[in-house]
């Protein structure tokens, strides 16, 4: 796959950075990837190769392409670049591993930027790692945030038009706290889509967005999704890969991973930002910032609701009786096969049992439990028998 030198143009108060690019093997697989940034951020931008090989790793890798640029690359993000390729072939064994190949290696500038910005996208975990870099123990003053970063054609597609309303809910909320938002839209979706789904493919359009700006950009910091001792468990974007895209100017942070989704949740429930602005739906429903129906939303609102502090979350509904909550919202694997780990549902019940919410239903869960400790005893016996 060759990609070539970024094209530059501005208009309407926006700057659009252009790579075109083609795959040897398929005719089909060619186009143009493209990032736009506000005209105030024309100085930030970085046009070399490395944002356009983040973000079309996993295309090649899905057509088992080597990647070609015609222009030297850092040789920090050459290096980090197929040590992340080794890991998505590991992780996802239907997508090949890939080189990266360019005419030389670009001369190493030192850090001159001073930005430090932090992915925000409303969620618990964005606001989790924009209140411990702005107060506590991390705000050291070469990590305290500057920025925030919030994409539009991740999870928010360029055809939705709530992306503009929430960016400017954002700039509100980001404004009294000395911050400000970085918009920023891309196209990139429509080729990896394709091939893979967003879950595996994230990470690198993340970094892709981090390198872009990284002329003005000297920290980026990607909020975790899983803890530690899940990593494990592919994603995306994770404490492994995030930072291997880096370059000699840009520092690539992954943050949270060591807590649970729901001490996440608990540490975040006073804050008066969260409460009036947390978005954590990716339901997109129309006239809702959160559905309180799906499993993201029942998944926070229930730790909110044994401590009391739902009521004061305006951007969700009441919680369901729990009754009715499907049991799917509690436990999605056994967490008796992970030795290190207490599951979601054993950590909601504790804390339901702390604060003593006799609703919370323990039996059904306890049970539930049971049943997926004893199926794999019950598939051996069946195989004896047979």
């Amino acid at each position: 796959m060759k990609i070539e030198p970024a094209q530059i143009t501005e208009a309407d108060e926006t700057v659009t950075v252009a790579y075109r690019f083609a795959a040897a093997a398929r005719a089909d697989a060619a186009g143009e990837l493209w990032f736009r940034v506000p005209r105030d951020y024309r100085d930030w931008i970085h046009s070399g190769p490395e944002p356009a090989v983040a973000a079309l790793t996993f295309v090649a890798m899905a057509l088992g392409e080597d990647i070609e640029v015609a222009e030297p690359v850092s040789p920090r993000f050459h290096y980090g670049f197929h040590r992340a390729v080794e890991h998505f072939h590991l992780w996802w064994p239907q997508v090949r591993p890939v080189a990266l190949h360019a005419p030389g290696f670009a001369t190493a500038q030192p850090p001159g930027a001073n930005a430090v910005v932090s992915c925000f996208s409303g969620g618990v975990d964005s606001f989790h790692t924009l209140y411990a870099h702005l107060d506590g123990a991390t705000a050291h003053p070469d990590f305290r945030l500057t920025h925030l970063f919030f994409a539009h054609g991740f999870d928010i597609p360029l055809t939705d038009p709530a992306y503009d309303a929430l960016a400017a809910e954002f700039a509100e909320l980001a404004r009294p706290l000395g911050l400000s938002v970085v918009r920023l839209a891309t196209n990139a979706r429509r080729f990896l889509d394709p091939h893979i789904e967003w879950q595996s493919t994230h990470g690198t359009v993340i970094a892709a967005g981090a390198l872009l700006l990284s002329g003005g950009v000297r920290r980026f910091i990607i909020p975790s999704t899983n803890r530690q001792s899940t990593v494990f468990a592919t994603c995306g974007s994770n404490p492994i890969t995030d930072p291997l895209l880096r370059t000699e100017s840009l520092d690539i942070i992954h943050y949270g991973t060591h807590l649970s989704r729901i001490q996440k949740i608990l540490a975040i429930a006073e804050r008066r930002e969260a409460r009036a602005h947390l978005r954590v739906c990716w339901q997109n429903v129309a006239g809702a910032r959160n559905c309180g129906r799906c499993v993201k939303c029942l998944n926070t609102m229930m730790p909110l609701a044994i401590v009391g502090a739902l009521p004061h979350f305006p951007v969700f509904p009441a919680l369901p009786p729990w009754r009715t909550i499907d049991r799917r919202c509690f436990a999605p694997f056994d967490p008796s096969a992970l030795a290190p780990e207490v599951g979601y549902a054993e950590e909601l019940r504790a804390l339901a049992a702390a604060h003593g919410c006799t609703e919370f239903p323990s039996r059904r869960l306890l049970e539930l439990a049971l049943r997926r400790r004893l199926r794999p005893l019950v598939r051996l016996v069946r195989r004896a028998r047979g």
